[in-house]
């Protein structure tokens, strides 16, 4: 473990959380990889699709650090600066939540989950990337999200999310992971317990996973729970599966990826969908996996409530779990309240927006 380069890092960094309160970083030259016996610890960035050829990278210095002291690096960095956000098309969504209303009540899908994107034209500069940092980490030490990100001079990505895929101790062959679905305001949060839409829409998605892993083990599932994030809350029911046997990671990603809080359910007509939905509106690396290994642990999370960038285009995205009972102009509404939610916690509402 290594003291921390920051403009190094700036230059070409990566980010992800470890815990609840450490991150890990990496920064100098990064090196892709399919799978290495490294024995630092991996960062794990595949597409959406689990098409990537190298999915793992490693760099040439990694550190452990706390997210305050972090917090404090970057502060210095900061200049201020200004960027212009597009929103998303409404009348496009609208059309996507017709056609699929129409897949849904002919039994072809139970749930599915379209996105939009709001999209800036702008440059992410060291002093804006320090910006989002900054106020990433602040964010990230008032609520339990999980930081994460990558970013060379090219392109990148930086979010913080409350969805865990799984954590996996081989040691004890135990694997945790959690159905997150069903948001409110946090100010109105108190019904979601209640509503039998967001509660169907959850069942769904805990069902979902249930499926990807029972072959592997016995499975436990908790009561399930509202929790805030911030202007945000969502229904999340906590599961562990004691697995009868040691599992390859890219097994466990390949069962999991996309759980029905991101993807479409039932799995295999939901990834028509999704490819579907690809092809008229590509994600990049929205609600990809995420995350790290070391040693005999590795921990990912959905890349969902991020800022992804790419060669001058900036887009943040969102999306909402659509079922029969959904309602358009209340499904479109959550998908701005989203946006807002992940401005705010890069710090972006400050900035100058159209």
């Amino acid at each position: 473990m290594y003291n921390i380069d920051v403009g190094a890092f700036l230059e070409s960094g990566t980010i992800m959380g470890c815990s609840l309160s450490k991150l890990l970083v990496g920064f100098g030259k990064r090196t892709w990889t399919s799978w290495s016996t490294h024995t630092q610890p991996l960062f794990y960035f595949p597409t959406f699709f689990l098409d990537s050829k190298n999915p793992w990278c490693s760099h040439e210095f990694i550190a452990e650090i706390g997210i305050d002291e972090l917090h404090s690096l970057v502060k210095p960095h900061i200049l201020s600066q200004s960027i212009s956000w597009k929103p998303p098309c409404k009348a496009h969504f609208e059309k996507t939540f017709l056609s699929l209303q129409h897949s849904l009540h002919s039994g072809l899908l139970r749930k599915a989950v379209p996105f939009v994107f709001e999209e800036a034209s702008s440059t992410i500069s060291k002093s804006l990337l320090a910006h989002s940092i900054f106020h990433l980490l602040e964010y990230a030490q008032k609520f339990p999200v999980h930081v994460y990100g990558f970013w060379d001079t090219r392109e990148g990505i930086l979010g913080a999310t409350p969805e865990v895929l799984f954590t996996l101790d081989r040691e004890k062959l135990l694997l945790e992971t959690m159905a997150c679905a069903g948001t409110a305001a946090t100010a109105q949060n108190e019904n979601l317990l209640k509503s039998p839409k967001d509660i169907h829409e959850h069942q769904l998605v805990v069902d979902g996973i249930v499926q990807s892993l029972t072959r592997f083990g016995s499975i436990d599932i908790s009561s399930p729970k509202v929790v805030s994030f911030g202007q945000l809350s969502h229904i999340i029911t906590p599961i562990v599966l004691k697995m009868d046997s040691d599992i390859p990671y890219e097994m466990i990603i390949s069962a999991l990826h996309p759980t029905p809080a991101l993807g479409a359910f039932p799995k295999e007509a939901g990834n028509s969908w999704l490819l579907d939905y690809e092809a008229q509106l590509p994600r990049g690396r929205f609600g990809a996996p995420v995350g790290f290994m070391n040693e005999s642990k590795m921990s990912c999370y959905v890349g969902i409530r991020n800022m992804q960038w790419n060669n001058g285009c900036v887009k943040i995205g969102a999306g909402c779990g659509v079922v029969p009972q959904s309602i358009f102009e209340h499904e479109w509404s959550e998908i701005q309240q989203k946006i807002c939610a992940i401005k705010a916690m890069l710090g972006h509402m400050l900035l100058i927006e159209k």
